[in-house]
């Protein structure tokens, strides 16, 4: 008897490749999704609020998120993330350990759904704290629903998630300068799905939304170091109401991997 799975016949069924194994060398990768297929780990840690329990979710044969060991594990009750873990292999994983500042998985005993894929609801929450990640482009897929909070734009380095740090001695939005024309009106009532690329080199920085072309924002730095992906506590806070289901950066010019890296996400998450 030959078995079969979503129509797939058993024997046809070929080996697990995520885009990480297509685009290696990551510095750090955070998902829904299955992104290596040497990662052994799993997607998320969750705590459940019918009695604080937490556990951790993988992936399924196919590479998605567990959806059913999700829900099985939260019954009727809200899921939140405490850890988001690296799939890049280099252990950098996103926390938040403060109950009420986590983000949301599962609500009412449902999964967070963006498009046809689980996201995790940041809901206007601090920050998950990262330590470790320096990086020179970012890929990232979700959503905005509050672009401007306080005197800030609600975006940053990473076009939605932001990492959030220091270079050249200023403190910002992924240390971008706000009063930037260009970074401004590019940023401007953009609350849509979308995947965004940011890209520095040349100590300049480059954008792109879902397949459009890329902007040249100006100069900027040649890198960033990521200390808070989600918001800023420094100064005047600022944190994202919106959504995520990917981020992954890279500390390397990734001009020649954009599209392909691209293609691969709009592919999974059927974005545009």
């Amino acid at each position: 008897m030959i078995l079969s799975t979503h129509g797939i016949v058993g024997s046809q069924i070929q080996s697990f490749v995520g885009l990480l194994d297509t685009y290696p060398n990551a510095a750090a990768a955070y998902s829904v999704r299955k992104l290596r297929a040497a990662y052994t780990g799993s997607a998320i840690r969750v705590r459940r609020s019918s009695d604080n329990t937490e556990t951790n979710i993988g992936f399924t044969a196919l590479g998605n998120l567990d959806e059913s060991a999700l829900t099985t594990f939260c019954g009727s009750g809200n899921g939140f993330v405490t850890t988001w873990y690296d799939q890049s292999g280099n252990g950098i994983n996103k926390t938040q350990t403060t109950a009420s500042n986590q983000y949301q998985i599962v609500t009412s005993g449902v999964v967070n759904i963006l498009g046809t894929k689980p996201s995790i609801l940041v809901g206007n929450k601090p920050p998950m704290n990262v330590t470790g990640v320096t990086f020179k482009s970012e890929f990232f897929v979700g959503k905005v629903d509050t672009v401007v909070v306080g005197n800030y734009v609600n975006f940053g380095s990473g076009g939605g998630l932001f990492a959030c740090g220091t270079f050249s001695g200023t403190v910002g939005i992924g240390g971008f300068d706000l009063t930037n024309a260009p970074f401004q009106s590019e940023l401007t009532g953009r609350t849509d799905y979308r995947l965004r690329y940011w890209n520095m080199k040349t100590n300049k920085l480059f954008v792109s939304t879902n397949g459009g072309s890329i902007i040249d924002l100006g100069t900027f730095a040649s890198s960033l170091n990521a200390t808070e992906i989600g918001g800023r506590s420094l100064g005047t806070a600022f944190v994202l109401n919106g959504s995520c289901q990917e981020e992954i950066f890279y500390n390397s010019d990734t001009t020649s991997t954009e599209s392909g890296i691209k293609t691969n996400q709009n592919s999974y998450y059927a974005i545009y």
